[in-house]
């Protein structure tokens, strides 16, 4: 079975929207997505601009977290045929990874407040849907979550593009996925290092890293 790696990025709602922004305050305006062959080979990537609906461009502060112009999204697909086009390309047979609960959220959000309907291919995609966030917390009994761009650099994993480039932020989560699962000399070192910490001093890794100081992306 193969696995997909999907990151979104969103734009923010304009404010005159209020009834909008009451079920929904973002909109994505970007899907990059990363898969993995059985053996956990490359095996393929997506990345596609979306239109936002509600609102005329993007917000100063998203373009400076993500690099996205207004300009890119202008004659970029709906939210709708995007997604579409994303169900089209993961086919059938897969399982499917994001760092936390977010992305899975905001899709069902934008799903319901859109009017797109829950299609058989749709169903499949949120029943085979993985928070890998969460998997990283379990295996190394975090307390506090973690931001994919920390959790790579702890993995000793180069970080390969921008972070929150949807597409960059999917192929890491792919490659701190592998790294989890090979049980890597970098993923041994870390959770040695923590187990052995833990146990004379009782430290967790929330003692050890100021997380305030990194936001979930």
């Amino acid at each position: 079975m193969k696995k997909i790696f999907l990151d979104l990025e969103m734009n923010t709602v304009n404010k005159k929207y209020k009834d909008i922004r009451r079920r929904c305050t973002q909109e994505v305006i970007e899907f990059g997505a990363f898969r993995l062959t059985e053996n956990n080979a490359g095996d393929g990537t997506f990345r596609c601009y979306v239109r936002s609906q509600y609102n005329s461009g993007i917000t100063a502060e998203i373009t400076c977290i993500t690099g996205i112009q207004t300009c890119q999204v202008l004659q970029a697909d709906t939210f709708a045929a995007a997604f579409a086009k994303f169900l089209l390309w993961c086919g059938t047979d897969y399982e499917i990874y994001s760092w936390s609960d977010s992305d899975f959220i905001q899709l069902n959000k934008e799903m319901r407040l859109k009017g797109i309907p829950y299609t058989a291919e749709a169903e499949y995609l949120f029943s085979h849907w993985h928070d890998l966030q969460k998997d990283y917390d379990s295996m190394f009994h975090l307390h506090r979550q973690m931001s994919l761009s920390m959790a790579v650099h702890n993995a000793g994993i180069e970080f390969r593009g921008r972070a929150h480039s949807a597409l960059a932020d999917a192929r890491a989560t792919a490659d701190l996925y592998r790294a989890m699962q090979d049980g890597g000399s970098s993923i041994k070192q870390l959770s040695d290092m923590l187990n052995k910490a833990r146990k004379p001093m009782g430290v967790s890794l929330g003692d050890m890293f100021n997380f305030g100081a990194f936001q979930i992306a």
